[in-house]
């Protein structure tokens, strides 16, 4: 029971330090990289996570060094894959003893700004939680200063600023999300190259070592919502009212 009671205290005590910290991006590659020598010391490690382009990956860690490491993966009816991956990249990383996240809680509000939401990619695909209780999922084209509009097949939907609750990056599988940047890029004209907004928006974040498992998020009680999960969270948040 006390062991209990102790454990609550250090997690209330790490929700109060992470939910003011807003570690850059070299702490948070430098707290993956302790995370990934600790595997590094194991035997036929699989691993599984999520990018911060929200691409997952799922397999087997064979090598790393100072600044990447590397996962095979071969799962039954998919083509083999080895991903070379930046620690900086990471947005979740779950292994033996190590439980790593950055996604923030998806209920926090309010979340970033409208303004940010203007870094978000031609192509991404979102899905926009209304005010009203209905949701909506579609390609990203353009947001302005009054609206947002999505492609949703082969029409452009046009979402009012007030009518949004919450924005959210989505996970696709990866022949879906080739359809659907195409399918965007021809209604906007143009893609330009940018870097996902998954990768400007900012996110608080910061660590805790707890029995040995490294817990990372807005608050640690977030961070364990997150690897609890029986699988790669599908969702990032990246506005909120």
């Amino acid at each position: 029971m006390l062991h209990v009671l102790l454990m609550i205290q250090i997690l209330m005590g790490v929700s109060v330090c992470l939910a003011q910290a807003d570690p850059p991006k070299p702490i948070r590659a430098a707290e993956v990289k302790t995370a990934v020598e600790k595997l590094s010391a194991l035997r036929d490690v699989r691993v599984r996570g999520v990018l911060f382009d929200m691409r997952v990956f799922d397999g087997k860690f064979t090598d790393k060094d100072d600044n990447t490491f590397t996962v095979d993966s071969k799962r039954q009816g998919l083509p083999r894959s080895v991903m070379v991956i930046k620690y900086e990249q990471v947005l979740e990383l779950v292994g033996p003893g190590i439980a790593i996240s950055y996604f923030p809680d998806p209920d926090t509000a309010p979340y970033s700004t409208w303004d940010e939401l203007k870094r978000i990619v031609y192509g991404d695909t979102l899905e926009i939680d209304r005010v009203d209780g209905t949701g909506t999922m579609g390609v990203f084209i353009r947001v302005t200063g009054s609206e947002m509009v999505l492609l949703d097949g082969n029409k452009d939907v046009s979402i009012k600023r007030e009518e949004i609750k919450r924005v959210f990056l989505a996970r696709r599988e990866p022949h879906s999300l080739k359809k659907a940047a195409k399918g965007a890029g021809k209604a906007a004209g143009t893609v330009r190259p940018a870097e996902p907004a998954s990768r400007t928006l900012g996110s608080s974040a910061g660590a805790a070592m707890i029995n040995g498992v490294i817990l990372l998020g807005t608050a640690a009680a977030g961070a364990i919502h997150s690897v609890a999960r029986p699988s790669p969270n599908d969702r990032l948040l990246l506005y909120a009212k």
